[in-house]
């Protein structure tokens, strides 16, 4: 055979340790290209490196989801990155996106229980959380300031870390250690993950009302509409709650501005 280009030889590096990760599946050329050293043959020299490849990539998905790899051991988290990198590749230079379909995955496979998947979610929001964009949090004093006849119709910004996500399980406390997998019941939660000013992100139950809130908020309805989710409460129970729920978002730091002229 004629000695491979560089690239081919990158190419079949690349086959060998990423399609089957830990399966040591070696394509034979490039098996053949190498040379033994004086303790180990050719393919064992690659399985050095296969073998690291599998480390790294779990460490990386380790750090992502601390509470699935610490709930399910070192055993079976190891099984489950095989698994899930035999279906989803490492494809980029960076290890940042590497965990985007685990979720999924997970749910989608056979033999997880079902709480496992939405926990996986609940980590890789926490993950976009912490990444996204930065915004400087709305201060009390900034919406004391509004005019009073611009409140209805002004629409208030979500900090663009904030999102929501509908889980059929409150794996929110298998995260705090508020419970065990084996005492968690289903129950349909809505959680709300963010990221505070000083970098730390954070997650929350809702309630229904708050859930359809905040649902409101990131589709850039106005206060007004904010405030329908209250109207099967009388008007004055409505407007404790309102004011609630607005000085608690103040506080999280997740409105970032209103947009509104003041006074």
């Amino acid at each position: 055979m004629a000695d491979p280009e560089l690239r081919q030889i990158q190419s079949w590096f690349w086959r060998s340790i990423a399609v089957a990760p830990g399966a040591y599946g070696f394509e034979p050329r490039l098996v053949a290209a190498i040379a033994p050293s004086p303790t180990l043959d050719p393919a064992q020299r690659l399985q050095v490196y296969a073998n690291a490849y599998v480390i790294r990539l779990r460490e990386a998905l380790a750090e992502d989801f601390p509470k699935t790899a610490q709930l399910l051991g070192e055993g079976e988290f190891t099984r489950l990155v095989r698994d899930y990198l035999g279906a989803h590749p490492s494809t980029e230079p960076s290890l940042r996106h590497l965990g985007r379909a685990m979720a999924d995955f997970i749910r989608k496979s056979d033999g997880f229980t079902g709480w496992l998947g939405d926990l996986a979610a609940l980590e890789w929001a926490r993950v976009n959380a912490f990444d996204a964009p930065g915004d400087e949090p709305l201060k009390a004093a900034q919406l004391a300031a509004i005019e009073p006849a611009q409140w209805p119709q002004i629409h208030m910004r979500a900090v663009r870390s904030l999102d929501l996500i509908n889980t059929q399980w409150p794996v929110h406390r298998l995260w705090l250690d508020e419970d065990t997998p084996a005492g968690l019941q289903p129950c349909a939660t809505t959680i709300r993950v963010w990221r505070r000013p000083d970098f730390q992100v954070t997650h929350a139950p809702m309630d229904n009302f708050e859930a359809a809130a905040i649902s409101l908020l990131l589709r850039g309805c106005s206060f007004a509409e904010i405030c329908q989710v209250f109207d099967q409460l009388d008007q004055r129970q409505a407007a404790h709650q309102a004011g609630a729920l607005l000085l608690r978002w103040l506080e999280d730091g997740i409105i970032a501005d209103t947009g509104a002229k003041t006074a």
